[in-house]
């Protein structure tokens, strides 16, 4: 288990959920701490991911515990992200937490009483992009969506065609990492490998960090995690106006059902995007034009080791 996010577990727990895991080291996918509940652990397989309920049973002490290592004893210093739910620790790691909601005003204030975290397991993987980027790249680049529901893959597969885009094929990118899960900086230094041409602006809105690289960095391709509004749709359509080329993600099932929200009309009015690729279970992809055309094939996203079939897509 990744030495990230073994620090932030409650010091007895470590040691068991180390032995535990060992053999799940690459298949771990989240970590379930609920208090007066036992750890659950959610791995891939084969056939889509199991659990495995272990014997530990949470107290609420450990919760303060483990808040305490996340946050290194300063939930202050990480009061937007809470009001977010969620908080990104180093090597990318998203640790989403519940329960009480303070409301001020129609917007979340903070929360407060946590009794449930979840570990969401961040992981480079290698290789899962290269029948995809093979496809994509026939006519050069062009605009590409990709749409998925959480826990999908739609990150990893952005991390990879990122670093695919900056290695492989020349480009010179500009990544905005909101959350610092896909370069997963550390000092401001990529942890993970984006590609030697990538810029990062680490722990920057959307909005501001695409119009800060257009305007410093010059990229000619800017890629985004998980838009989510109108201020992100504005800030994509002006980097697009100026010639940069956009890779994005968002959550979704189907191109239909993402173009239909409210601030993507445009977009889809503009044909904005050329490519849409849309991940299903099994982390398998399909790749869609802007008439709505499947190209026929099925990817696997799970690099050259994945023992996935495409039963069930």
């Amino acid at each position: 288990m990744s030495i990230d996010i073994l620090r932030i577990l409650p010091v007895d727990l470590r040691g068991v959920l180390s032995e535990i895991s060992k053999g799940f080291e690459d298949t771990l996918e989240e970590i379930n701490v609920r208090v007066n509940k036992p750890v659950i652990l959610r791995v891939g397989g084969e056939n889509g991911p199991s659990e495995i309920v272990t014997d530990y049973v949470v107290g609420q002490g450990n919760i303060k515990e483990m808040l305490g290592f996340i946050s290194n004893f300063s939930m202050y210093a990480y009061e937007e992200e809470v009001r977010e739910g969620y908080i990104t620790i180093k090597g990318g790691h998203r640790v989403g937490i519940s329960g009480k909601i303070v409301m001020d005003d129609e917007k979340v204030k903070t929360i407060k009483n946590i009794s449930s975290i979840n570990i969401r397991v961040a992981r480079q993987i290698k290789g899962c992009a290269d029948e995809i980027i093979n496809n994509l790249m026939i006519n050069g680049f062009e605009n590409t969506l990709i749409i998925s529901p959480p826990c999908k893959g739609k990150t990893t597969l952005l991390r990879e065609m990122v670093r695919l885009l900056s290695d492989r094929y020349n480009y010179k990118l500009g990544l905005v990492d909101e959350r610092g899960e896909i370069a997963a900086c550390h000092m401001g230094i990529p942890q993970n490998d984006v590609g030697i041409r990538t810029d990062v602006m680490d722990g920057c809105k959307k909005d501001k960090g695409i119009t800060m690289l257009v305007r410093s960095m010059s990229p000619e391709i800017v890629a985004v995690d998980e838009l989510g509004n109108e201020s992100d749709v504005k800030a994509i359509f002006m980097a697009g106006s100026y010639g940069r080329g956009i890779l994005a993600t968002i959550h979704g099932n189907s191109v239909k059902s993402v173009l239909n929200k409210g601030f993507m009309k445009e977009l889809d009015k503009e044909s904005f995007f050329k490519k849409f690729i849309v991940i299903g279970d099994n982390r398998m992809a399909r790749i869609f034009d802007e008439k709505g055309n499947c190209d026929g094939k099925i990817y696997r996203l799970c690099g050259d080791n994945c023992r996935h079939n495409t039963d069930g897509f």
